[in-house]
């Protein structure tokens, strides 16, 4: 376990090398001049120059990449070019908000989806079976920012009873956690039917069930945990979208996260930040898809890692 541990975490730092790069050329290939934008249209060339030249941005494009990677590296994120401070300092600020959300989204996820998945499973082919698909089938399709429009419509207009701008309070999450796990539960539904169905149609499921054992019994002990895997791994590749989705959703109910903030400075070409919080989604996607590798030993003791 720990060898497999360490290989998987050695494999961080080549991933993180791509993401950089990848992410360094596509923000340098945006349009417009950071210079521009921090000191306005009407600056002389004099002074877009001198700017310039303090940013460290008329240093040819690979010596700006291996000076932004070293101070990665080293843990220096480098500085806002829109408001000075340290990039660290304000994701420091941010990270937490952005964090909470996507723990309350996955749980209103898991929450929501696995249940109807297994309610749909243990009904197969029933009304109750076909409404809960169909109803999935209209959550995967609806865009994500409409959904969370339409609930601040219900939840703040016709039935004032949620905030639907800020991040003060646990009530400011619950729209925005409730839109992304809304959005995301119903492919979690459509694979526990799926998976569920797959293992209840099993050899040990009959026997079980012919030895008189609870059907209750039958279905969350037994059949439930062995369909759990596959619902495992995209819960952890949900995740990764829940961090994406975040970033649109921070910007719709004006979450202070990481994601709004990305999208701020994106309009003020602002390098340094959107290319540490790039970096930052990327190594939380990768930490959280190996404690997902790892939870398969926990519901699954016949795998083993070396």
């Amino acid at each position: 376990m720990v060898r497999y541990v360490l290989q998987r975490l050695l494999l961080v730092v080549p991933t993180l090398l791509g993401v950089s790069l990848v992410v360094f050329l596509m923000v340098h290939l945006i349009p417009g001049d950071p210079v521009t934008a921090i000191i306005g249209e009407g600056a002389t060339e004099q002074d877009i120059a001198a700017m310039r030249s303090r940013l460290g941005l008329d240093a040819p494009l690979h010596l700006q990449y291996v000076r932004f990677f070293g101070n990665v590296v080293r843990g220096d994120f480098g500085k806002s070019l829109r408001t000075g401070r340290t990039v660290m300092d304000e994701l420091r600020v941010r990270w937490p908000t952005t964090l909470r959300l996507t723990i309350y989204s996955v749980a209103a996820m898991i929450l929501i989806g696995v249940p109807a998945g297994i309610l749909s499973a243990t009904r197969a082919n029933s009304w109750l079976d076909n409404s809960s698909m169909l109803i999935a089938l209209f959550g995967v399709s609806m865009p994500v920012f409409w959904l969370g429009l339409m609930l601040m419509m219900l939840f703040a207009y016709y039935l004032p009873l949620l905030p639907t701008a800020g991040s003060a309070t646990w009530k400011h999450f619950v729209l925005p956690a409730l839109t992304l796990g809304l959005s995301n539960s119903a492919l979690i539904a459509r694979l526990t039917r799926s998976s569920m169905l797959e293992v209840i149609g099993q050899d040990y499921i009959r026997t079980a069930r012919a030895k008189g054992l609870a059907e209750k019994f039958v279905v969350y002990k037994h059949a439930l945990r062995n369909a759990l895997l596959p619902v495992i791994t995209v819960v952890g590749l949900q995740f990764g979208a829940l961090l994406g989705g975040a970033v649109l959703i921070e910007t719709v109910f004006s979450v202070n996260g990481i994601g709004r903030y990305m999208v701020q400075s994106i309009g003020f070409r602002d390098y340094p930040v959107v290319q540490s919080s790039v970096l930052i989604f990327s190594l939380s996607f990768v930490l959280i898809n190996l404690l997902i590798d790892l939870s398969y030993a926990v519901v699954d003791p016949r795998i083993r890692y070396r």
